[in-house]
């Protein structure tokens, strides 16, 4: 019983730590002083943020060690950058991206979005690539029937091979 009551104690005692730490990086390119980590609940020193110039900390008690009043921005972490307020050249806040900010770091996965949707598009629109094995003799006969030259049966049947290898190569994205 005794033990029971130790361990329920235990479970209900605040944690010694019960930190959330920040990680600024001033070098970013994208946006200066951007967050390039955030976790809740760690320890400083597990994580090493006590002892990074980047690093801000939320804790009960308050952090002597580069505090932070630990109220988030209304946005995604990947949204926050470090600002500093007081002017003493050490970062003690987060605040939400400005929009300009916020489309330079979404910048690279729209450019992979627009070639994935790229791909998607050969697949669904290239009439080789949706055709069935049974009807690819009668699509490919439909690109080269109608040249009457040689040399316009060369082109037809260079663009059926270029329709199938983008078929190939955006099936396997």
């Amino acid at each position: 019983m005794k033990l029971m009551i130790w361990l329920v104690s235990l479970w209900l005692m605040p944690l010694a730590w019960a930190d959330d730490v920040v990680v600024c990086d001033p070098s970013d390119a994208l946006v200066p002083n951007r967050v390039v980590a955030y976790e809740r609940s760690t320890d400083p020193a597990k994580t090493g943020a006590a002892n990074n110039a980047n690093a801000m900390i939320w804790s009960l008690p308050a952090s002597s060690v580069r505090p932070w009043d630990g109220i988030a921005p209304p946005v995604a972490s990947r949204y926050w950058t470090c600002v500093d307020t007081n002017a003493d050249g050490m970062l003690d806040d987060v605040v939400s991206m400005r929009p300009g900010e916020i489309d330079a770091v979404e910048a690279p996965a729209l450019a992979a979005a627009t070639v994935q949707q790229g791909y998607t598009d050969e697949v669904t629109g290239n009439t080789l690539c949706t055709a069935t094995l049974t009807e690819i003799d009668s699509r490919i006969d439909a690109l080269i029937n109608p040249v009457s030259t040689l040399a316009e049966a060369k082109t037809a049947l260079k663009v059926a091979l270029k329709r199938m290898a983008r078929c190939v190569r955006a099936r396997a994205r």
